[in-house]
């Protein structure tokens, strides 16, 4: 888990300009995906219900999985005349 949420905050830091929105989507999803074919083959559960039996909550909460989001960016002070 920790070589995975540096892996993916390393990634969000590297390409964190620009509209990256449906990227980090893509990369959420699929690492959703990987984390519950991981979990299904580590807990020799079948296929169905994956949503119910491993939610995105729950890998990202109780797991610690590491989302990646857009930083807000702080305001820029304004000069004043």
């Amino acid at each position: 888990m920790k070589r995975l949420n540096q892996t993916l905050t390393g990634w969000q830091n590297y390409f964190d300009y620009g509209s990256l929105s449906r990227a980090y989507a893509a990369v959420n999803w699929s690492v959703l995906e990987l984390m519950r074919f991981f979990l299904r083959r580590r807990h020799k559960v079948q296929t169905r219900n994956m949503w119910r039996r491993f939610p995105a909550k729950w890998i990202y909460e109780e797991l610690g999985v590491f989302k990646l989001r857009r930083r807000k960016m702080a305001p820029t002070p304004c000069a004043t005349v």
